[in-house]
């Protein structure tokens, strides 16, 4: 089988969830099922202008989620209930005696997007994963870095807000981005798709092996993604975007910050850090080089995207 091109496995996704749109038209969508799958949803319907009218959660775990109770108050005419998890008989018993019918007004859409046979998250790591099968983009790694105490445990983050993070900003050919811990490449594979151009360092061998891998089959390149200590790193002159999902602590964060201030020193520019669970704020603020001038809110562990900017000179 021939190897997929990066922007045909975007636009096999963009062409299911068309498809999903065109069921839901003109219909109030109710989403059911609100973990990461149903908030995932719920993103790409915002990210496209879409309104998502509920948010049912069998739990009522969730604020501003309402029961499944609330199914008895729908009609099948004027609604459509997206389920995020595989169904059990109870629940299609439940839709069906509401009068909801299966591809028409209520759909699995996990089923819908890869399936019967595949059972996987919605999201778009987990969409990657399926299109290219060698991929590797999150599974846990729960011992790296395990040796060094300044070196935050492997996370797979949420991809779908880091997506919205990136809708926050207008990037052009002349912006370049770096990823400190970049992992297995999770968060450069949607740099790409932002359409950004890249490169990153990371620390621990495996993962660094696992993300020229997951790069290579997906046709990137690899040479501006490095295998180092960042504190070390000085080679970033030629970006102007810096990317951290919260990868140290301690004197490696302040020895990273102050390999940016002395970057900005050898070249006076609008440097921008996007920085998601910010612990070490007060490190990134210290030397009044960055200013903190924005935060995005985002499904982080800490809620809080931080993003800084020096002056142009």
């Amino acid at each position: 089988m021939a190897q997929l091109k990066y922007h045909e496995i975007w636009e096999a996704f963009e062409a299911r969830l068309r498809e999903l749109f065109l069921h839901c038209n003109g219909k109030q969508i109710a989403i059911w099922g609100y973990g990461h799958s149903g908030r995932f949803l719920e993103h790409v319907f915002r990210q496209r202008g879409k309104q998502v009218e509920l948010r049912i959660d069998a739990d009522g775990k969730v604020r501003d989620v309402e029961r499944p109770a609330i199914l008895s108050h729908l009609e099948p005419e004027s609604h459509v209930v997206l389920l995020t998890f595989p169904p059990t008989e109870d629940v299609i018993d439940r839709l069906e005696r509401h009068g909801f019918r299966r591809g028409t007004s209520y759909f699995p859409v996990i089923e819908f997007f890869y399936g019967k046979e595949e059972i996987r998250g919605l999201n778009y790591h987990d969409w990657i994963e399926y299109m290219v099968p060698s991929m590797d983009l999150w599974k846990p790694e729960m011992d790296v870095n395990a040796s060094i105490k300044e070196f935050v445990e492997f996370s797979r983050g949420a991809e779908y807000s880091l997506v919205e993070v990136l809708d926050n900003f207008c990037f052009t050919q002349e912006d370049r981005i770096f990823d400190y811990g970049c992992g297995k490449g999770s968060a450069l594979v949607l740099f790409e798709r932002a359409g950004i151009a890249w490169g990153g360092i990371e620390y621990d061998s495996r993962m660094y092996n696992t993300c020229i891998r997951n790069l290579e089959a997906l046709g990137l390149p690899t040479d501006s993604v490095h295998h180092g200590n960042a504190a070390e790193f000085s080679e970033i002159d030629s970006y102007n975007y810096f990317y951290m999902y919260n990868p140290f602590v301690g004197e490696t964060f302040r020895a990273v910050i102050r390999q940016l201030e002395a970057s900005w020193q050898r070249k006076p520019r609008v440097m921008t850090l996007i920085y998601s669970n910010p612990f070490c704020h007060a490190s990134v603020v210290a030397h009044g080089i960055f200013q903190w001038t924005k935060t995005i809110p985002a499904d982080f562990y800490i809620p809080d995207v931080h993003v800084y900017q020096t002056k142009a000179e």
